[in-house]
């Protein structure tokens, strides 16, 4: 049954409750307990009965109450004015009307009744209170203004016979209660009617075999149905008040803050949910033009087979599919693993990519403690060293790791990334080749955090800005920019200046590969040898490692990556420096093409074997005529080694300590020498 809850401040005010209570026809609406103030609120929150509709009490304990934003409506029982005379006449009576007497209570109370009460006792102090600990610091100050007595509630009598003071209580009257009880009444009526529309209204979004999502101002969840519970494979109250980016992947938190920032409905937004393919439109919930929230439905995708794609739309504009979106459980995280580079953003951990090289915990450091600082972070990096990985480390390891990271070059950036980034983080990469327009744009974002709209109204956003450059951006960038972007700024080595990374780095995206190879040929069918075979077998030779450990990795993380590609569709193990050097020298391959085409070429295409160290095969020129080899990033010719071998007289020892190789390398070098000779 419904009821209404009386809190009654002290056992006289429970008594004349109880009295009242006796006179209705339905007693057993009315539930009275007895609390004061923050016992009352203590109250309400832990042990409130499921059918209290409303709540009647008085004074400080209603006030106390209201402020602690309960979900129901609180009624004041009102302080008459006859109640006021009689405590006040009664302190007269006791102290004399001369006397200094205290009145505690509400401030809006007392600002009524100020002027009337000075005419009934001259000398009547007051003092506002909303807590308890208002009431002990104004009965302290009531003691030093010599006060005779205090005048106030339950609570306040308490307190001031603490400190000695007399006490005349505030009494409420049955009418008050009456008056109270029948506020409280038509109050029921309008929550009852209330929760009987939001029940039928619960009752038509869960007959819906549509998923429906709706949200406040705020993208917390308000409204999760049946079918949507099915959807994400949890119970509303496990996501009622949640946010409600936690159920989706990042192309979807990029929809829902620009649907809430800028109320445009979304539509045949595709995406993929507990490995079903969904469409999803996205509607916001205006007010008088503001927007109060959004409505999400979900309907499955049957018409197609199940497509890894997942794309935004705006209003009247079809979903274009975006491949490689996969949103793999409710929380929208993606779970695919793959090698180096390929982990998801915010996947791995940092020490997957940078490990024990001194200039790697240097990088690690700065970054953990640039992760939960809020300015903006300039990464500087040559091409391929992981500056867009790290970034989304430090966005997964800040404060705003639950909302969006979003990656754009800055040559694509536009206005819509800050919106859909709200909140979240922007990584902008090659910062350095930002449009002049968008340079303008994000310096002005930096400086106010806002954005203009198209009404000439200005849009307050929250984005963490990290940038990244291959490059110094000094002198590319304007100076205000530059100085926005580089608070704080992450040097990240290359991969030839952190080597002692590089064997780890290499064995494991190594054994990835052949594992993901061993897993394709699984599927297809029996093959030459097992993958058990295939990882144990494998195995790096003194010289191969030192051949990788000695080059110069042009192309950092990236190249070792395609390396470790290459060599998992070798067949022939295990690992030799033979093996790595020819894929490590991309220049063969281009051969055929012959020396215009080469000549073509990039610089770096054309210099990979001038930046090999130690690579044991002749160095070939454009024509492909062996013309020497590169031994530590130094071209050495044939002429320079016979130079060498009779100024050493033959002594093999000195000429390999000399070059920095080991004999057993300079025998290879000098049987490749006498081979061609001898052509």
């Amino acid at each position: 049954m419904a009821t209404i809850l009386l809190i009654a401040s002290g056992t006289s005010m429970t008594r004349m409750a109880e009295q009242f209570r006796n006179t209705l026809a339905f007693p057993e609406t009315l539930s009275i307990i007895s609390a004061c103030m923050e016992e009352a609120r203590d109250y309400v929150r832990r042990e409130l009965p499921e059918d209290v509709d409303v709540i009647i009490a008085r004074g400080n304990t209603a006030k106390v109450l209201k402020n602690a934003r309960i979900s129901i409506p609180v009624v004041s029982i009102p302080v008459r004015d006859i109640e006021l005379i009689q405590s006040v006449t009664e302190a007269s009576r006791l102290y004399g009307k001369d006397a200094p007497i205290a009145y505690i209570g509400l401030e809006d109370t007392i600002r009524s009744v100020r002027e009337f009460l000075k005419q009934i006792h001259e000398n009547l102090l007051f003092y506002a209170v909303e807590s308890s600990q208002d009431i002990r610091t104004c009965i302290l100050q009531a003691k030093k203004a010599r006060a005779a007595a205090v005048i106030g509630g339950v609570r306040t009598q308490e307190l001031a016979r603490q400190q000695g003071l007399d006490a005349v209580c505030l009494e409420s009257s049955v009418e008050s209660i009456r008056e109270a009880y029948e506020r409280a009444m038509e109050l029921q009526k309008g929550v009852q009617l209330q929760n009987r529309k939001l029940q039928e209204r619960l009752t038509m979004m869960n007959a819906i075999s549509d998923g429906l999502i709706s949200t406040n101002e705020k993208g917390r969840i308000t409204l999760f149905n049946s079918a949507a519970q099915r959807i994400f494979q949890c119970t509303e109250p496990q996501i009622l008040g949640k946010s409600c980016t936690a159920l989706f992947s990042d192309q979807e938190k990029a929809v829902i803050n620009r649907v809430l920032l800028r109320g445009d409905s979304v539509l045949g937004h595709l995406a993929v949910i507990q490995g079903a393919e969904y469409t999803l439109d996205f509607h916001p919930i205006l007010v008088k033009k503001r927007i109060r929230g959004l409505l999400i439905t979900l309907r499955p995708f049957a018409s197609q087979p199940l497509l890894s794609a997942s794309a935004a739309g705006h209003t009247g504009r079809r979903a274009e599919k975006h491949a490689g979106c996969q949103a793999a459980k409710h929380t929208g995280r993606r779970t695919e693993k793959g090698p180096g580079l390929s982990l998801p953003p915010g996947q791995f951990l940092i020490s997957d990519l940078f490990g024990e090289d001194p200039a790697s915990l240097q990088t690690r450091i700065l970054a953990s403690q640039y992760a939960s600082a809020p300015a903006p972070v300039l990464l500087a990096g040559e091409a391929g060293t992981g500056k867009a990985a790290l970034a989304h480390w430090i966005h997964e390891n800040s404060p705003r790791r639950e909302e969006l990271f979003l990656a754009r070059d800055s040559r694509e950036l536009c206005p819509e990334d800050f919106f859909s980034a709200h909140r979240g983080t922007l990584y902008i990469r090659n910062i350095e080749q930002i449009p002049a327009s968008m340079g303008t744009f994000l310096l002005e974002y930096l400086r106010t955090s806002a954005v203009p709209l198209s009404d000439h109204t200005r849009q307050e956003l929250d984005v963490r800005i990290l940038s990244g450059s291959s490059v110094n951006p000094a002198p590319l960038l304007p100076a205000g920019l530059y100085y926005r972007l580089s608070a704080l700024i992450l040097p990240v080595p290359a991969l030839r200046q952190r080597r002692a990374d590089i064997l780890p780095l290499f064995l494991r995206m190594w054994s990835q590969e052949h594992l993901q190879s061993a897993r394709q040929a699984a599927a297809s069918g029996p093959s030459d040898q097992t993958s058990d075979q295939k990882g144990t077998d494998a195995v790096l030779s003194p010289e191969a490692a030192s051949l990788l450990t000695s080059y110069a990795w042009p192309g950092n993380l990236t190249q070792l990556e395609n390396l470790c590609l290459r060599l998992a569709c070798l067949p022939e193990l295990p690992l030799t420096p033979e093996q790595l050097a020819a894929q490590l020298d991309d220049s063969r391959y281009y051969q055929h093409l012959g020396p215009t085409a080469s000549t073509a070429l990039t610089p770096a295409a054309l210099t990979t074997a001038a930046l090999t160290a130690g690579i044991p095969t002749a160095a070939a020129s454009l024509t492909g005529k062996p013309e020497g080899f590169f031994i530590h990033n130094r071209l050495v010719t044939y002429d320079e080694l016979r130079a060498m071998d009779r100024y050493y007289q033959g002594k093999k020892s000195l000429i390999a300590e000399k070059l920095g190789v080991s004999r057993s390398t300079l025998w290879r070098y000098y049987r490749t020498m006498e081979g061609e000779d001898t052509t």
